[in-house]
């Protein structure tokens, strides 16, 4: 199970996704100097105890997280670890667009001057790249095993 490329990648996959839920996503300066940093469950504004509540990334984060651990113990299933394969890729992307539409929202509400988006808000891009490189793995392996079945 572990010694197998595809296994390290969904690994590192869940690993990057891991990030998301320590690291903060982005950070707004507004014009009075403010700063206001957006994690994945809540905006904390002005470094203090007032914070808003999100919804859907935080869901979209933690189920992302939880279904790229789930084809690592299909290891003998190749067709449903493809399939989970795709199936994270889409989610991933669905989760880089909602945390796309909310810092743009976030930056437009509090009139942000200064709004970079930190390395964390890029793990669900290298989620993306790594679940890819895993299917590629999985479907080699795949045709490897059918071509030897041929043979016999």
């Amino acid at each position: 199970m572990i010694q197998r490329i595809q296994t390290i990648f969904l690994l590192l996959a869940t690993i990057t996704l891991a990030c998301m839920l320590i690291f903060p996503l982005a950070s707004f300066i507004d014009k009075d100097g403010t700063l206001s940093s957006l994690f994945f469950n809540k905006l904390i504004k002005n470094n203090s105890k007032d914070f808003e509540q999100l919804t859907i990334l935080p869901t979209l984060v933690l189920f992302s997280l939880l279904a790229s651990l789930i084809p690592v113990f299909l290891f003998r299933k190749r067709d449903r670890q493809m399939t989970w394969c795709i199936l994270l890729i889409i989610v991933n992307l669905l989760l880089l667009m909602v945390f796309l539409i909310d810092y743009f929202l976030n930056k437009r509400n509090l009139v942000a001057v200064h709004a970079p988006i930190t390395l964390t808000a890029l793990c669900p891009i290298f989620a993306i790249i790594l679940d890819y490189l895993a299917y590629k793995a999985i479907k080699k392996d795949d045709d490897l095993v059918r071509s030897l079945d041929r043979l016999r």
